[in-house]
């Protein structure tokens, strides 16, 4: 059986709640963090096969999660989405950490194509 753990990172409690409860429903194990340094502690702990990290958090925000994370060899592979309520172009965090970018508020068809393209072993839509 596959490991299929997420790693959802956002400074809004319900967010995160609402983020784990869909993906529990789709078969995944998920982690929270409410800020960028708790995501970094985190993701080394657990070895996330997937985080969504929101980009404006306190404490140490998304932009630099990210950089930290993949700055961590073992780390270094886990595929991180950006989400954001803000609207910014889309290809600024794309290649600074992140594979992608999510505007919030998320729908779940996002949600699932994004799981088909980066995690295709671990889901079937």
């Amino acid at each position: 059986m596959l490991n299929r753990t997420l790693l959802i990172v956002d400074d809004s409690l319900d967010n995160r709640l609402i983020l784990e409860s869909l993906f529990v429903k789709l078969g995944f194990s998920c982690w929270q963090a409410a800020n960028g340094q708790e995501a970094i502690n985190k993701a080394y702990q657990l070895r996330p096969n997937l985080i969504l990290m929101d980009l404006v958090m306190p404490i140490v925000d998304g932009f630099e999660a990210a950089r930290r994370i993949h700055n961590i060899p073992e780390l270094a592979a886990i595929p991180i989405i950006a989400m954001s309520v803000s609207a910014i172009d889309v290809s600024t965090p794309i290649g600074i950490g992140f594979c992608d970018f999510m505007q919030k508020p998320l729908n779940k068809k996002d949600i699932l194509q994004k799981l088909k393209i980066y995690l295709p072993d671990h889901f079937q839509i």
